[in-house]
Parts: C-alpha cells; structure tokens; sequence
C-alpha cells in the first residue's frame, strides 16, 4: 500500500487549517485477512478528525482499492463538537442497521 497523506490533503484541496489535522496522521499497523478480503488499517492523531475528514481518508483507500475496511484512529486530544460527534454517531447507526440505542454523552472534560 502506498499511502501519502498529502495526496488526500491535495485531492480535497484543504485550507491551511483542514490540513492542520492530518499534521500527525500516522499509520501503525495494517492487518489484511485475505479469507475474508478484509483490512483494519489502525492510525494516531492528535486529535479526532472532523468526520467530513475522516470520510476523505475512507474514500482515499477505496480508491486505492481497499473496500473491505475499518480504520480504527486513536487521538491524543479527544475534544470535538458535538455537531461532530453526532455525525460519527448517524454514520454508526447507519452502519448497525438503525441501532439506536447511542447517544452522545456531554460532561465538564
């Protein structure tokens, strides 16, 4: 795989501040079941990325030609509106077939 997070940066013409975000992006580990044809790409941040983002990456390995995936992205700073968080939250229910059962939960940190 060959992956160049200034490509995506580029391809989506981001401003200044969208590309601030994928500053640190680093990648630490792929697993590709090949029974399955499934991969987990597992990446750091500083930062949880603004879901409109975090889909670029997506549509980035797809058209690498990797369909079958999970990205799993650990951030250091864990601070996102909530606007946001309920984006993450519409695409987990859609994903789990309406699952409902999920609200964002706000407190002091």
């Amino acid at each position: 795989m060959n992956f160049n997070i200034q490509d995506i940066i580029e391809k989506n013409n981001y401003n200044q501040q969208k590309a601030a975000y994928l500053s640190n992006f680093k990648i630490v580990d792929v697993l590709y079941r090949k029974s399955s044809d499934f991969t987990i790409i597992k990446a750091e941040n500083d930062t949880v990325l603004p879901f409109g983002i975090y889909n670029d990456i997506i549509a980035y390995f797809k058209e690498l030609g990797i369909n079958n995936l999970k990205l799993y992205l650990k951030a250091n700073k864990q601070n996102l509106p909530i606007r946001e968080i309920n984006l993450y939250l519409d695409e987990y229910r859609h994903i789990n077939n309406g699952f409902l059962s999920c609200a964002a939960v706000v407190d002091d940190d």
